[in-house]
């Protein structure tokens, strides 16, 4: 016999036996350790469908959030409430915009995690008892640190857990799972409020009309004059169709910049 053959039929042969005592290994492991091992080996569609209502929390989480930045946004535009708060921005009472607000990020954390939380806690009940009717506990504290900073919304809700539990002998499967997202508003198809005025800063110096683009919204012009000052009203219209106040429609909101 060649010698390439021996080397052959060795290596063979120890990858048999490794294969062996591992597999011994597991199987000990099954008997002797943690049922939950145990009960997954032994349930594995159970197991694909704990991971499966794990991702469709998921989703159903980041779709929610989604959901209530684009309407805290629709409200803070609508309002004006991220206009500076000061005399310097209002003529005959109107507001113009002249700054931001210096408590901006405050207003729209508070928004967003508002409406976050009362949709969450509204339909939280209701996933809870569509898994139990199919054996499944579900352990969630949406009440974690979350925050919206450096125009980013950070979601983080750790140790989320799934339960499988028949009720018939001692078949337990837990599932544990972490859901963390940032959004920010251009990925949903906004320009923040702070890209607006560093855009507003940078046109009031050239052709303001010609200068003043944005990546997410349609813009519309009109000369206005208040009290013998020259304004532009903008008007901001996005480009695409956003879920507001459970209707399927285009974000618009005006505001005047002097001319």
């Amino acid at each position: 016999m060649k010698l390439n053959s021996k080397k052959g039929d060795i290596v063979i042969v120890m990858f048999v036996i490794m294969t062996l005592a591992l597999t011994s290994s597991v199987l000990l492991m099954i008997y002797l350790g943690d049922k939950n091992i145990k009960a997954a080996f032994q349930n594995p569609k159970e197991v694909s469908n704990l991971y499966a209502e794990s991702e469709i929390l998921n989703s159903y989480v980041v779709w929610t959030l989604t959901d209530a930045m684009i309407n805290s946004y629709d409200e803070i535009a609508l309002s004006q409430e991220y206009i500076k708060d000061s005399p310097d921005c209002i003529i005959n009472g109107q507001k113009f915009f002249c700054g931001l607000s210096s408590s901006l990020s405050n207003v729209i954390q508070q928004k967003v995690l508002e409406k976050f939380l009362m949709e969450i806690n509204t339909n939280l009940d209701e996933l809870k008892e569509d898994l139990e009717g199919k054996k499944t506990k579900l352990i969630f504290d949406i009440t974690q640190t979350n925050g919206f900073y450096d125009n980013v919304f950070h979601l983080s809700v750790t140790n989320n857990t799934l339960i499988y539990n028949p009720e018939e002998g001692d078949v337990i499967i837990r599932h544990k799972f972490d859901i963390a997202k940032n959004i920010d508003f251009e990925s949903i198809g906004l320009d923040s409020f702070e890209e607006i005025w560093e855009k507003i800063e940078i046109c009031k110096l050239l052709d303001f009309k010609a200068c003043f683009k944005l990546d997410n919204f349609d813009t519309k012009f009109e000369n206005v004059v208040i009290s013998d000052i020259s304004f532009i009203e903008t008007t901001l219209v996005s480009k695409e169709e956003l879920y507001i106040n459970e209707q399927t429609k285009k974000l618009e909101f005006s505001f005047l910049v002097k001319n």
